[in-house]
């Protein structure tokens, strides 16, 4: 009958083989995603957009009030 040390040794050993491949497998997918132009072209159309999204939404809430600040010389 193995004792509660060496069932201890197997689960952790393991464990430890479990996060290895989860690791590898979280690294291969990234690179599989970067690697893709279509990710590319999403992304960078992304960070495009996101100046002018914060830009509208600057405006929305400084309209909010019932005046623009951007307007106002401070």
């Amino acid at each position: 009958m193995p004792s509660v040390r060496s069932l201890l040794r197997l689960l952790a050993a393991a464990a430890a083989c479990g996060a290895f491949a989860f690791l590898g497998y979280c690294i291969y997918l990234n690179r599989k995603r970067r690697g893709d132009p279509a990710f590319k072209r999403r992304l960078r159309d992304k960070r495009r957009a996101e100046p002018q999204k914060a830009e509208e939404q600057g405006t929305q809430e400084s309209t909010e009030w019932g005046f623009n600040t951007s307007a106002m010389p401070f």
